[in-house]
């Protein structure tokens, strides 16, 4: 046996019992608590009520959700948008005080409305008029700085008089994609890196989908708890460019994470119950890696020993305990978590270099897909190459749904 072979196998067994008894001596991992960060249910509704309705009565609704690139200065969508990533009819619903049908016709920033109001289920008070999501008009997108400026929907109601326990305007659109980069073990310059590179292919399909993202820069060579603030920064540009920003009520997100980055977004969405709509992990170790206990590695990679720690199977197995999700987004039927997009080469080896196929199975709660690489022999390339997979992302956005508009959350339509 040669004497590389021998420090091969014994540093893995020392590196391993080192993280064993640092989890052991350090007592259990401590976690962030979940927070009370509850959105308003609906967060694609505007509601106004109790009011009266005379004749004619114009009722002013502002719309602060952005839902993507605006078609001009006045605030309209883009009309390849509508009926992909907005849906193209938008909705009116009223419930009047006594129970009868609306009488009134309406206009909306005058449009006539040519649709008919339709009773929403069999037996409801509800009543639901369809609108042109055209002739809706949207806030501005802000950006770093600058806070969403709503526009104000005019809606006039003419034909009938009546008293609603409530009236609104649903818009069900595409939330926004916050894209969270995997373990960076270089020893570079300390500080936040940029993490373009990962996610340039993902920016440009997003954007052909005309869904609105943030890649925040983030230091990879941190532990998972030391990355969240990463994600904070990225969702809070969110909140102001695409809305909304009011008290009480947050944007929904989809998080999707690579690599290392899957177990950020996890933990991120945990301490967030209610306002991610999908967690997407590609190639995450959700089972931990062998390389986190590799001799070498950690000599290699000795100035990301954070990061390091956190892949290691015997922190993950104890973050996926700490870390459940699988009743996040009950009883909502629009979310997905979907795990782990695991490179698998076709001559058997149940890796794709660095994540052992294994972690597909860690979480019996999420949905599991698996990506054959097109090439024969085992190499590091396939865990990098999956980010830069166009098949990847179309398998993804088709399985999980995250490119479609979100249904309201109250009605599900």
């Amino acid at each position: 046996m040669s004497t590389q072979t021998t420090i091969a196998r014994y540093g893995r067994w020392l590196v391993a019992l080192g993280f064993v008894l640092r989890i052991t001596m350090s007592g259990p991992v401590a976690l962030p608590v979940a927070a009370a960060d509850l959105p308003f249910a609906g967060d694609d509704t505007f509601q106004l009520g109790p009011t009266i309705v005379g004749d004619p009565t114009t009722v002013s609704i502002a719309v602060d959700r952005a839902y993507g690139p605006l078609a001009d200065d006045a605030g309209h969508l883009h009309a390849d948008l509508i009926g992909k990533s907005v849906v193209a009819d938008t909705a009116l619903e009223v419930a009047p005080a006594d129970g009868a049908p609306p009488a009134f016709s309406v206009a909306i920033n005058g449009f006539a409305v040519q649709s008919g109001w339709q009773p929403v289920g069999s037996d409801s008070r509800v009543y639901r008029l369809t609108l042109p999501t055209a002739q809706v008009l949207f806030p501005q997108p802000g950006d770093a700085d600058t806070a969403l400026i709503p526009r104000i929907n005019i809606l006039t109601l003419t034909g009938a008089s009546a008293s609603l326990d409530w009236l609104r305007l649903i818009v069900p659109g595409t939330p926004p994609v916050l894209l969270m980069a995997g373990a960076d073990l270089s020893c570079g310059t300390p500080g936040p890196t940029d993490t373009t590179e990962t996610w340039d292919d993902w920016g440009r399909w997003l954007t052909t989908d005309g869904i609105p993202y943030r890649a925040p820069a983030r230091d990879g060579r941190l532990t998972v708890t030391e990355q969240l603030p990463a994600l904070d920064n990225g969702y809070a540009f969110l909140r102001r460019a695409y809305g909304p920003d009011r008290p009480g009520l947050s944007p929904r997100v989809t998080l999707v994470g690579y690599s290392m980055g899957g177990l950020v977004a996890r933990l991120w969405a945990f301490q967030h119950p209610g306002v991610v709509t999908h967690v997407v992990e590609i190639a995450s170790p959700d089972a931990g890696t062998d390389a986190a206990a590799n001799f070498f590695a950690i000599f290699l990679s000795r100035c990301a020993s954070g990061a390091l720690h956190d892949l290691s199977p015997f922190f993950v197995a104890d973050f996926n305990n700490r870390v459940d999700l699988s009743h996040y987004w009950d009883p909502d039927p629009a979310a997905t978590h979907i795990t782990t997009m695991t490179a698998v080469p076709p001559n058997g080896e149940e890796t794709d270099g660095v994540v052992p196929a294994a972690s597909a199975d860690a979480l019996p709660y999420a949905t599991h897909l698996t990506w054959v690489a097109d090439v024969v022999a085992r190499s590091i390339s396939l865990h990098l190459a999956l980010p830069h997979a166009e098949k990847v992302y179309t398998d993804l956005r088709d399985a999980s749904g995250f490119a479609s508009p979100l249904p309201d959350a109250r009605t599900g339509q």
